[in-house]
């Protein structure tokens, strides 16, 4: 019993620590994004400093943050009431404030548009185009391999320890411990216990792999008035924000090949072990991405960039090239509730988006409607399981 009051601690913890995380990062949105955006719609960069603007995102600021505070001690008075709801707060804690944006954010679109229209601000297609610098595909030698490629090698050198001591593992083996780490199942050892978990690393390290590669075919925004700087941004940006991508892979790949001698029955940590590496190594994939979305802000636009002579004059050779065919994304008609890119004209599947640091998806492409689904259909499965099997296990 003590040692299951351990683990429903450390879960209780984790949920809250990441909640913290996540309300931290929601509640700075508005501060992070492009100064030319206010809750999805374009307006002036010297609109930045105009009282109706800076009163909106004091409003969204301040309701984030009692958000966050609600529910993180909403959380806390569940869990002393009923510590086995401990799991359910890790799934449902984060998907909360991510509903409370969301509830925030609509109406405050909605009053953005009201500002703009009421001041009269005109907006040309100047913070956004597809230049020849800013459409180039072949940037993927830019991109750090070298996580990738050690991820890779532990994941081999895992399967090759794993072939080396299988012959010495018992007939029987555990296959499952509970949350006291008491063995609770056995079966029969099988080739493929070598190979679990390092196809599973393998395949997070494809996963991270493909968002680094949907980077650098993301459109950027690109400005006009200062391209030289909007492009060194833009690399310096990309740069960061591969090599954090490539350490949450290493990360990942870490915490399930440390997790193979267990699974061959050659150790077995106890509770403490066992919960404190998971929630160090899930706190370090949290750092990261929160730290580059305040320094780097939305694609970069906060970074400043010493740019060496020779850089200086290749970023100046890149905005001097003609246009090849220029991409009005800035129309606030194209973005649905200043959230949702939908542009039949635009040929790029990944755009930057409007409220944060992500990419956004041209909704108005079949292919991005078919991963829209996907993964909502993904989403909804796996809450679904999540829930029936954790209410089950209270």
């Amino acid at each position: 019993m003590e040692n299951l009051s351990e683990m429903y601690f450390f879960i209780f913890a984790l949920s809250e620590a990441i909640c913290l995380a996540t309300g931290i990062l929601l509640s700075i949105l508005p501060h992070i994004t492009r100064k030319s955006l206010l809750f999805g719609v374009r307006i002036p960069d010297a609109a930045k400093s105009d009282p109706g603007v800076i009163h909106l995102k004091r409003i969204y600021t301040s309701i984030m943050i009692g958000a966050t505070v609600w529910v993180l001690a909403a959380g806390a008075w569940l869990y002393f009431v009923r510590p086995d709801s401990a799991f359910l707060l890790s799934l449902y804690q984060p998907t909360i404030l991510l509903a409370a944006q969301l509830a925030v954010f609509i109406p405050l679109w909605k009053k953005s548009i009201k500002i703009k229209a009421d001041n009269g601000w005109k907006v040309h297609n100047i913070g956004t185009s597809q230049t020849a610098s800013a459409s180039v595909k072949g940037r993927l030698k830019e991109m750090p391999r070298g996580w990738y490629v050690i991820c890779t090698a532990l994941c081999v050198l895992a399967v090759i320890s794993g072939l080396a001591v299988y012959p010495s593992m018992p007939e029987t083996i555990v296959t499952h411990w509970n949350g006291n780490m008491e063995a609770d199942a056995w079966a029969a050892k099988s080739l493929m216990d070598v190979f679990f978990m390092p196809l599973i690393a393998f395949g997070m390290i494809l996963l991270m792999l493909g968002s680094n590669i949907i980077l650098y075919f993301t459109k950027l925004q690109v400005s006009l008035e200062n391209p030289v700087l909007s492009y060194a941004q833009h690399k310096l940006y990309r740069r960061m924000m591969s090599r954090m991508l490539g350490f949450i892979a290493l990360i990942m790949t870490l915490m399930f090949i440390l997790m193979m001698p267990m699974v061959l029955n050659l150790y077995a940590p106890s509770t403490a072990v066992m919960y404190t590496s998971i929630f160090v190594l899930t706190i370090l994939m949290i750092i990261p991405p929160v730290w580059l979305s305040v320094k780097a802000g939305q694609a970069g636009s906060r970074l400043k960039p010493v740019l060496s002579s020779q850089e200086e004059k290749e970023m100046k050779a890149f905005s001097t090239l003609s246009f090849g065919r220029a991409i009005d994304r800035g129309d606030d008609s194209f973005w649905k509730l200043g959230l949702f890119y939908y542009n039949k004209d635009d040929p790029s599947l990944f755009v930057e988006d409007r409220f944060g640091s992500n990419g956004g998806i041209n909704l108005a492409k079949a292919s991005g409607k078919i991963i829209v689904a996907v993964l909502a259909v993904f989403v909804l499965a796996a809450y679904g399981f999540s829930t029936v099997l954790f209410i089950t296990m209270m």
